[in-house]
């Protein structure tokens, strides 16, 4: 089906919060999508909460690994499987909005996007509001060197206009970024939609959260990933790093 949305979630131990994911999923007043799920060796229940979403939704299957591979092979492996045009992504510890999908895709139709995004709210580990992100109504490659904006379980791309594209592997963090550079290093675009439609979850152990690990994954791809020269990286970073003072201050 031509508007058919294919959403790609990695799962690792996250019997706490998957549920909640799945159910806003469900409840999406969108109903023409298939969701991928590849479980990257868990060790918790999170396998058998998902395989009983499977049992009663046929749009909902699980991969399953025998070994830890980490998000990025997991979201990259969903990718390669997905069948639709539109690629959406969700962590498994994060939350839709019911008409998530429905506004997104119009918005996208709207501006013939290739990319979107959306704002979103932050909340704790219980679930309790820690405040709204408001985003940029639109970014380009350059803009988005000097930080990720692009909240990862809101964006939406257009695979009919860039081809199946995918994560760098191999990081430990950061690995969401590589792919918004990754579209939009051709020309393209990407639009946001001022509207929180994703509820972020912010953990205490999230890998995201530690910040000297984050940091360096971001001096590698300027450098590795992107091939910037030394001065352009070091002028880059420091826009990098003033941004996440804010990013981090919940």
């Amino acid at each position: 089906m031509n508007d058919l949305i294919s959403i790609v979630m990695p799962l690792f131990n996250c019997a706490a919060f998957v549920k909640e994911a799945l159910e806003s999923v469900v409840c999406q007043t969108y109903s023409n999508w298939e969701m991928l799920i590849t479980d990257d060796g868990s060790t918790d229940s999170s396998a058998d909460i998902v395989q009983c979403y499977v049992e009663k939704d046929k749009r909902i299957t699980l991969l399953r690994s025998n070994e830890r591979f980490g998000p990025a092979t997991s979201r990259n492996r969903a990718i390669k499987e997905a069948r639709g045009r539109y690629i959406a992504l969700l962590d498994s510890d994060d939350v839709w909005l019911p008409e998530k999908l429905k506004k997104q895709l119009d918005f996208m139709k709207e501006k013939k996007a290739t990319l979107s995004y959306t704002s979103y709210e932050k909340m704790d580990e219980e679930g309790i509001a820690r405040g709204i992100v408001q985003i940029d109504e639109t970014v380009n490659y350059r803009r988005l060197l000097r930080s990720n904006i692009i909240a990862c379980s809101s964006a939406i791309y257009d695979s009919k206009k860039t081809g199946k594209r995918y994560m760098a592997e191999g990081l430990s963090t950061q690995e969401d970024y590589t792919l918004w550079l990754d579209i939009l290093r051709s020309g393209n675009s990407a639009y946001g939609l001022n509207e929180p439609l994703m509820k972020y979850r912010v953990r205490k152990e999230s890998v995201s959260r530690n910040k000297i690990r984050t940091a360096k994954d971001q001096w590698y791809i300027y450098r590795k990933k992107e091939k910037m020269p030394l001065l352009k990286s070091i002028y880059y970073f420091a826009h990098y790093v003033h941004k996440s003072v804010r990013k981090y201050s919940i």
